[in-house]
């Protein structure tokens, strides 16, 4: 596949943060204090039943590069960087690749990502569907983020070698979107 070149801020941050932004959550802790430790659950411990653990975190676009055939097209492919933090502390980065599978004559299609989030306690594997909308004129029109999205946590690595459970986004603007996970043990 020919690479298309490093886009500029702008056009990274239309294409990769709606489409694929938010993808890992810290998972030192969650921010919001009401969602401090979900995974003491008395009731679950009692049970033998699976626990819940909702992580929260904000992830930032620092990279990203479009790849492939110009234009909204199948097979078209985003590969990116992001900066994941809770409040104004950095905890972890996530990296993956994005590849558009459906590009309709409407305007609308669908990409399958595959997002690794690195954390100091290890890694957590992300896959899943991304609904899209292109962006843009011609031969400059990219996928973006057709708004919340939710998708699987496929494994890890480390602390989270276990994980599973799944993560769910909402784009805040171009660059910046919410993400909480919920892993499940």
């Amino acid at each position: 596949m020919a690479c298309a070149g490093r886009l500029g801020r702008r056009g990274a941050a239309a294409v990769l943060a709606l489409m694929v932004s938010g993808t890992v959550p810290a998972l030192s802790g969650a921010t919001p204090a009401a969602a401090a430790d979900r995974a003491t659950d008395p009731a679950a411990a009692a049970t033998g039943k699976p626990r819940e653990t909702v992580l929260y975190a904000t992830s930032r676009i620092v990279q990203a590069s479009y790849q492939g055939p110009e234009g909204f097209v199948q097979g078209a492919t985003l590969v990116f960087s992001e900066e994941l933090s809770q409040g104004n502390k950095k905890i972890g980065r996530n990296g993956g690749i994005c590849t558009v599978t459906a590009a309709h004559p409407d305007g609308t299609g669908d990409a399958q990502c595959a997002i690794t989030s690195s954390l100091s306690g290890g890694d957590i594997a992300f896959q899943g569907r991304f609904p899209v909308l292109a962006s843009g004129e011609g031969a400059a029109r990219r996928p973006v983020l057709a708004g919340d999205f939710e998708v699987a946590v496929t494994g890890g690595t480390g602390a989270y070698r276990t994980a599973r459970g799944f993560m769910r986004g909402h784009p805040v603007d171009p660059v910046t979107t919410r993400v909480e996970v919920h892993l499940v043990r």
